[in-house]
């Protein structure tokens, strides 16, 4: 702080004042400085005129932190007067703080009086840098961005969060509508809500007819017209999904209309029934996938069409509803129309004929079979060209059966590469030794959940005739498999990369032998989820390995009244 001179020691604090007034208009500011502190030395209270002279002549000079606290001294000293308010938002707003200008500008409007000469100037300020803030904020992007990026950023957006921007504005709702490449997918697979046709229709027109695919959710049975509609419009239309609703009607009305429809899912929520079926393949002549998840059996065998060339993948899932079950599927004539498929699942079927035998050797092309939950007396015949085997859940199997132990003798499986045996009750370890033996160069991944009869003894049966030393996923959630099995593991060489070992009874001893020393399998991810014997030190153990573990239990307090305790 500047020191008072003498030559001012006989002027008064007015006097000091006004000959450091004189200095400024001079541009002298280190004099003028001089004279203001001198004149407020002289004055035992500091007057707010004199205050807001020295607070200029900082600026100008360059201090501005001292000429805040000058602005601060100010609204200490005349609360309700405007200058105070005006000079400390000018300071700061030169301090780059406009926040903390218009905080003091709302603050004096709250203090000074309105008869205050100055209030509209305040007020004004206030107005201008609320403006300016707002600006800065909401800067729309379309009007700075190039076009090209624009867009390229919108496609980043999934088709729920397109439909989100739509209600931002009027300007991104004209903007975004006028992109018809950003409308070729309808996708409301993520609707919470029930969707109304108009909503439907509103994405047709944006799409100007050139909508590709549509994933349909929620939609009201009685707008089930709409998909007729989609059909009609849309003429480039390849890819249909319905995950709930429409009746079987609308759909077979629908779908061979769009003469381009490649591939068509109707998952469990939409049920059809066989007569449906018949209609949308023998009338899609293009249709290379179809997947109807839950079929309605009414009792009469389906009639499959003569000859369906481009059919490549066909999901067939059993409903509740089942007058005859695996009857209904007509299997000599599904074979013979459909020779060049390539993945074929028939799941939760039911079995009312156990004279009823299953032979896929015919589809020289098949390569992914899921005949899960498919009843059956007898093991099928099965083609060499296999890469994916299901035969999870199939409880009625008797691999004792003389033909089933032909077909599984015959078995040629050199292609398999994943094989699933999940809660098969009459597993047994011939069968898999056999199946094993026919694929054994090839087979990378094996599930055998919550098979009871995996025992140890099983396993090492198992292993001691077929080394499975190509094997990268092994599932044996809900086995009998223990520590025991684990030290195979550890002392044997294998590719295994991840392990699933819930619900079984392995401990802490098991999991360091299988995590530690130098020739452990390169474990990635191991899964020990309601483990009761397995203690959360051998999981960190394995996580500091550089393992990924879930480990896990399940609520027991999903429902009934919880108590909270302290």
């Amino acid at each position: 702080m500047p020191s008072v001179e003498g030559k001012y020691r006989s002027l008064s604090p007015t006097e000091a004042q006004k000959r450091g007034q004189q200095l400024y208009r001079q541009k002298n500011y280190e004099a003028a400085l001089e004279a203001f502190t001198a004149a407020i030395a002289k004055s035992n209270d500091a007057p707010t005129s004199i205050l807001d002279n020295r607070a200029a002549t900082y600026e100008k000079l360059g201090d501005l932190s001292l000429a805040l606290g000058d602005g601060k001294r100010m609204i200490q000293h005349e609360k309700m007067g405007s200058r105070a308010y005006l000079r400390t938002g000018k300071i700061l707003m030169k301090m780059d703080k406009p926040d903390l200008a218009l905080d003091i500008y709302k603050y004096g409007l709250r203090n000074v009086p309105a008869d205050d000469p100055a209030f509209e100037l305040l007020r004004d300020m206030k107005a201008k840098l609320s403006r300016e803030n707002r600006q800065a904020v909401a800067v729309d992007p379309f009007q700075i961005l190039p076009m090209e990026l624009a867009e390229m950023i919108i496609k980043q957006l999934d088709f729920n969060n397109l439909v989100k921007c739509l209600g931002v504005s009027k300007t991104w709702n004209t903007f975004l509508s006028s992109m018809t490449s950003l409308w070729t997918e309808l996708d409301l697979s993520r609707a919470r809500k029930p969707v109304r046709a108009a909503a439907i229709r509103a994405c047709i027109r944006r799409s100007k007819g050139n909508m590709t695919k549509a994933t349909l959710n929620r939609v009201a049975i009685s707008d089930s017209d709409i998909l007729k509609q989609l059909a009609v419009t849309c003429r480039r239309l390849d890819h249909v999904e319905v995950c709930n609703g429409f009746a079987g009607r609308s759909i077979l009305e629908a779908c061979p209309i769009a003469t381009n429809l490649k591939t068509l899912l109707l998952r469990t929520g939409c049920e059809v029934t066989s007569g449906s079926i018949e209609g949308v393949i023998g009338k899609c002549a293009n249709l290379e996938r179809a997947e109807f998840g839950s079929v309605y059996s009414h009792g009469f065998p389906l009639r499959w069409p003569t000859r369906v060339l481009k059919l490549r993948t066909l999901r067939l899932g059993g409903g509740p509803q089942q007058t005859k079950g695996s009857s209904i599927l007509s299997m000599n004539g599904l074979l013979e129309c459909m020779p060049n498929l390539q993945s074929l699942a028939l799941t939760n079927w039911k079995c009312h004929s156990w004279l009823q035998r299953f032979d896929f050797t015919s589809l020289q092309r098949l390569e992914v079979l899921d005949i899960s939950g498919l009843e059956m007396l007898v093991f099928p015949k099965l083609p060499p060209t296999l890469h994916t085997l299901n035969l999870s859940r199939i409880f009625s199997l008797n691999l004792n059966h003389v033909e089933s132990r032909n077909n599984i003798q015959e078995l040629q499986l050199s292609s398999l590469r994943d094989l699933s045996f999940d809660d098969a009750a009459t597993l047994n370890v011939e069968t898999l030794q056999r199946i094993l033996g026919s694929s054994m160069t090839t087979l990378e991944r094996l599930t055998l959940n919550d098979c009871l009869q995996v025992t140890g003894v099983f396993w090492l049966a198992l292993e001691s005739q077929f080394p499975m030393e190509n094997i990268v996923e092994l599932q044996l959630r809900g086995t009998k498999i223990t520590d025991r099995e684990i030290f195979y593991f550890y002392h044997n060489k294998n590719r295994i990369r991840r392990l699933d070992l819930s619900k079984t009874s392995i401990t802490g001893v098991g999991i360091r032998a299988l995590v530690t020393g130098s020739s452990r399998p390169q474990i990635e991810w191991l899964g020990v989820n309601n483990c009761s014997s397995l203690g959360s030190d051998a999981v960190d153990l394995a996580r500091s390995k550089g393992i990924e573990v879930e480990y896990r239990f399940p609520d027991t307090m999903k429902s009934g009244k919880r108590i909270c305790i302290g």
